[in-house]
Formats: structure tokens, C-alpha cells, sequence
């Protein structure tokens, strides 16, 4: 359709001729009003836990890469575990919590159990060269990461290591949707990464 378009007005721009007709324009907009109220204080974390509770028995996380794969209950289950041994480690309502781990399973049990533990998580590669990762955990003033054994840690950060251990509650805690939930970090390309 839209070489027809084009052939229909050889003289016009292409940029100001448009892309899609006004049948799909109208197709792309319903498809992406995907906006909803979730209430005030519906947080990332308690969306998941709602699904959990409803589908506890489906896939939540499969790792193709390690043949490894957690249910909604799991995936709560190992992230409770977590987020009250990082509260018991010390964090507290938007702390940054350093998640110093490969893509994979724990670190989306790191990440979500960061939320529950009420801190905001920053994601560190763990192949990412030690100055850059001594910047972010100043810049940040973080003072807790979950990082491996064997791997790559945050020097002079307190370490919390992810294990199979599984609790059923959450450390209770009030949240709102306003709160730090991560800090990103720019590429640092043109000098000091920005978060």
C-alpha cells in the first residue's frame, strides 16, 4: 500500500507521505491502549504477586540458556526468600541494591526480591570492567549486592548471595507506586555513567 503511495506522487516527499493507512492507523492505536488504573499504591512487585496467587502452578521464568525454569509460586517463593535476608542485611525503602549477576533466573529473583525488600535495584553485568562498577556502586552509595561466588563482586559492598531457599510471605512493608524502584546507568561513553 504504501508503494502505491508513492508511485500515486512521484513529486511528494516520501517522509510526509503516510505510512500506514487509516484502517491500520486505527488497528495500531487499539492495540496499543493497553494503558489501565492500577490504584495508588499498586507497585511492580504486588501486580506479580497477584498473578502468582492466580496462576501459581504456570511458568514464570524459563531459562533456555540452563534448562532451568520456575513457576509464579517459585519464582515468589525464592524472591521472599531473598528480599528478608537484603532487609535483614540492611536495606531499607529505596535503598540502591546492587544486582551483580549474569542474565538469568537469580537475577530475576534478585530483582524482584530487591522491590520486595522495598530498595530500588541497579543492574551491574558482572563482565563489566571493575572501575566502571566501583563508579556506579559510589554513585549510587549502594552498600548491599546479590552477586555469586566465583563471579565478579562489588568491592566494599556487603554481599547477599542468591540461594534456593523459599519462604511463602514477603517482608511487610508499605510501598507506593512512587517510590525508587531501579536506577539505569547510561554507557559512560562520553565520561562518567549517569544514573
Amino acid at each position: 500500500a504504501y508503494s502505491m503511495r508513492v508511485v500515486r506522487a512521484p513529486d511528494r516527499d516520501v517522509l510526509a507521505l503516510p505510512f500506514f493507512t487509516r484502517a491500520e492507523t486505527l488497528e495500531l492505536a487499539a492495540w496499543n491502549a493497553t494503558e489501565r488504573d492500577l490504584g495508588p499504591d499498586k507497585t511492580v512487585h504486588a501486580l506479580f504477586e497477584e498473578q502468582a496467587r492466580r496462576t501459581p502452578q504456570a511458568i514464570a521464568v524459563d531459562d533456555a540458556a540452563t534448562g532451568v525454569h520456575l513457576t509464579y509460586r517459585e519464582l515468589d517463593e525464592r524472591a521472599n526468600a531473598l528480599a528478608h535476608r537484603l532487609r535483614d542485611a540492611g536495606v531499607r525503602l529505596e535503598s540502591p541494591v546492587i544486582v551483580c549477576l549474569p542474565r538469568g533466573v537469580d537475577a530475576v529473583i534478585a530483582v524482584l526480591a530487591a522491590l520486595k525488600a522495598g530498595g530500588a535495584y541497579v543492574p551491574v553485568d558482572p563482565s563489566w570492567p571493575d572501575p566502571r562498577i566501583a563508579q556506579i556502586v559510589e554513585l549510587t552509595a549502594a552498600g548491599i549486592a546479590v552477586a555469586v561466588a566465583g563471579e565478579r563482586r562489588p568491592a566494599g559492598l556487603r554481599i547477599v548471595e542468591p540461594t534456593d531457599e523459599k519462604r511463602g510471605d514477603a517482608p511487610s512493608i508499605r510501598m507506593t507506586r512512587n517510590q525508587i524502584a531501579y536506577v539505569l546507568f547510561t554507557s559512560g561513553s562520553t565520561g562518567v555513567p549517569k544514573g
